[in-house]
């Protein structure tokens, strides 16, 4: 915070644009924002409506440190706890990836394969769940469903189970402690759905990511290696634990494509890819013939 006494709110948010613009940071308005109206505990609108409000000392000290926390690239999610995805509230750690708005279109073609084929029930199998949004959302908005949510990380799983208790649904979803990649998945039952946002980022695309990637868990962004292990294992399982017309689906990054699709093909799957707003390849729906 600056030297001089700056304590209103529109003071606040006119210097914390600029000195976000200075530190690199897209959206620098936004972000003084909503640090300030999770101190605040109101809307943005609410901001504007109550611009000459002067903050307390200990607003001030806290609203201090958020904006040095986000100086350092730390993301704005994970400094105030919260995000949201498919329009639901998710509180988010450094154990857990943000939901980002690319993956919603993950969840909303798994919902529209759902009605347009519709069925008595579903099961769904998340695989490495991090912070639950697809497995809660897809409870949501899948009225007839039960989800199993698997994730290698008791912290990540901890913050799963309080987002569907927060979104109403735990009674829908069962999370278990599970390493996908190393384990044997032969216990597991079938599923008429499997879906996974899975760690796709190569090894040498990594180094290469925004700083505030690095505050996120390594482990679920990237497989070390190529990228494309995760889909072997994934796409393998999904052959042996679905039944015919029956629905594989996952996330890419916007350069494997081809290659996973093909994946796909080889083990009897028919496929779709979906591209994000941005007109880039985001989702493979499988279909098993």
């Amino acid at each position: 915070m600056p030297k001089e006494k700056i304590n209103k709110v529109i003071d606040i948010i006119n210097w914390g644009d600029k000195f976000f613009i200075e530190k690199g940071i897209i959206e620098s308005k936004l972000n003084i924002e909503l640090l300030l109206c999770s101190i605040l505990k109101c809307k943005r609108l609410q901001l504007y409506l109550n611009f000459d409000k002067p903050l307390n000392r200990g607003e001030l000290d806290l609203l201090s440190t958020y904006v040095i926390r986000r100086s350092k690239r730390e993301p704005l999610q994970y400094i105030i706890g919260e995000s949201e995805f498919m329009g639901l509230p998710f509180k988010v750690d450094n154990s857990v990836l943000i939901p980002r708005t690319e993956t919603e279109i993950l969840v909303e073609s798994v919902v529209s394969f759902t009605k347009k084929n519709i069925k008595e029930s579903y099961s769904i199998l998340d695989i490495g769940t991090g912070s639950g949004n697809i497995a809660v959302s897809l409870s949501k908005f899948v009225p007839n469903c039960k989800v199993t949510a698997l994730d290698c990380s008791q912290s990540a799983l901890s913050i799963a189970k309080l987002n569907a208790e927060i979104n109403s649904v735990a009674e829908k979803v069962e999370f278990l402690l599970f390493n996908f990649l190393q384990s044997d998945t032969s216990f597991l039952q079938n599923f008429d759905i499997i879906v996974s946002n899975p760690p796709y980022i190569s090894k040498e695309d990594y180094d290469k990511l925004e700083p505030e990637l690095f505050f996120e868990p390594k482990d679920a962004l990237t497989d070390y290696g190529d990228g494309f292990s995760f889909y072997g294992k994934l796409i393998e399982f999904g052959k042996s634990k679905l039944n015919q017309g029956d629905l594989l689906a996952t996330e890419i990054s916007y350069k494997q494509g081809e290659q996973v699709s093909s994946m796909f093909k080889q083990n009897g799957f028919e496929v779709e890819v979906i591209k994000d707003y941005a007109s880039i390849d985001r989702v493979i729906i499988g279909v098993k013939i």
